[in-house]
């Protein structure tokens, strides 16, 4: 199994982050699984090697800002519950709520930001829901209502066989659709990107998760499927 190993900087993150799993060794912390799943060997690895820039570059940016903006993620930090793979819960150093907030800001393109954040999720991610017609697009659309604020992560699988409860070789991120963008948003080119083709015929499990563009905070996924028919 691949492993990067850190410097000492992030030598106390464990657990999941930003789709990412790190666990104690002997020379500091390993990431050792990047992304939810690694189905290639070829895409691990670039997903390891994007995991692995980001986190350096979150050291970079750590040392890099100031000491009050350091204290300001550190008292924040004192009121946050973050729970790990065993779902156990620990409160989180602020270092580890800087690269938090920041590598999902980085997820979904957006600035990266010096001082914590309260902004929380206002949409609701149950409210997005998928169509897949044969002879018509796949869509995304948002039942909340006029319009939405928070950026949203789509994630899908290939095509399932009919009687299959969950995807086999996990999620891969299709689009992040952002504030404004008209709807509903066809998915077809996206899914075509990641996937090679569009299914005539299938189960396609999809995912969403919402996050916050000026604070990084997100929301717990939500899961579903659709048919090909």
């Amino acid at each position: 199994m691949a492993q990067v190993i850190f410097s000492a900087l992030v030598s106390s993150m464990t657990g999941k982050m930003n789709g990412s799993f790190f666990r104690k060794g002997n020379g500091g912390t390993n990431l050792v699984i990047a992304t939810t799943k690694m189905t290639k060997a070829d895409s691990g690895r670039g997903n390891l090697e994007k995991a692995q820039n980001n986190l350096s570059e979150m050291a970079r940016s750590w040392r890099g800002i100031t000491a009050p903006e350091r204290n300001a993620w550190m008292l924040g930090a004192q009121a946050l519950t973050y729970y790990n793979k065993a779902g156990q819960p620990y409160t989180p150093s602020g270092y580890t709520y800087y690269c938090k907030a920041n590598l999902n800001l980085l997820a979904i393109t957006e600035p990266m930001i010096t001082l914590p954040s309260i902004a929380q999720i206002t949409d609701d991610v149950a409210k997005w829901n998928f169509t897949l017609t044969v002879g018509t697009p796949f869509e995304i659309d948002f039942a909340g209502g006029a319009g939405f604020t928070d950026s949203v992560q789509v994630f899908a699988s290939y095509p399932q066989s009919a009687g299959v409860t969950r995807p086999m070789g996990g999620y891969k991120l299709l689009t992040t659709i952002v504030a404004g963008s008209a709807l509903p948003y066809s998915l077809v080119s996206w899914y075509t990107l990641a996937f090679g083709f569009m299914p005539t015929s299938g189960i396609i499990f999809c995912q969403v998760k919402l996050c916050v563009p000026t604070s990084g905070v997100t929301s717990q996924p939500n899961f579903t499927s659709v048919e090909a028919q």
